[in-house]
């Protein structure tokens, strides 16, 4: 900067912004072509669009990501009404990946450094609900939530009282 120039510091934050989402899209099919796994990984995670997901994660989380969330297929195919047994093909095709990235980060050393936390809700008893009546539940309101990893120089277990 040259005498009497003055420092502007939302150009500068505009610039490293710009540059920043640059970055972003040159590197990003790199990050997403998750073909360049080996194929010891890529069978760790199994096939669909959660084993996809949850690898793309892992690559993500390697490069620096700082968050990344994950979906369990698109809409909501845990909500069934007809058939509860259907829970059975969703907790077959999604505890594999899950497992996986969980083994993945650990691998890469990246475990002890990342807070996994897996949000579900359920608002209701499952029940199944057949022809026009709807069968209706008592009312509960439930939440879980798992937290794994360890971010920020959290301990990744609680301290034990000597």
């Amino acid at each position: 900067m040259g005498p009497g120039a003055v420092h502007d510091q939302q150009l500068d934050a505009t610039i490293a912004a710009l540059e920043t989402a640059y970055r972003m899209q040159t590197e990003a099919p790199d990050v997403f072509d998750v073909r360049k796994e080996s194929e010891a990984v890529q069978k760790l995670y199994g096939e669909g669009s959660t084993a996809r997901g949850c690898l793309t994660a892992a690559r993500l989380i390697e490069r620096g990501v700082r968050m990344v969330q994950l979906y369990y297929a698109k809409g909501d195919p845990w909500d069934h009404h007809f058939d509860i047994q259907l829970h059975r093909k969703n907790a077959h095709d999604s505890d594999q990946p899950f497992a996986a990235l969980i083994k993945d980060l650990k691998a890469r050393g990246l475990f002890d450094e990342t807070l996994i936390v897996c949000g579900s809700e359920f608002g209701r008893t499952p029940v199944v609900e057949m022809g026009s009546g709807f069968m209706v539940a008592r009312r509960t309101t439930a939440a879980t939530i798992i937290r794994m990893g360890s971010p920020c120089g959290w301990p990744a277990e609680a301290p034990r009282a000597e």
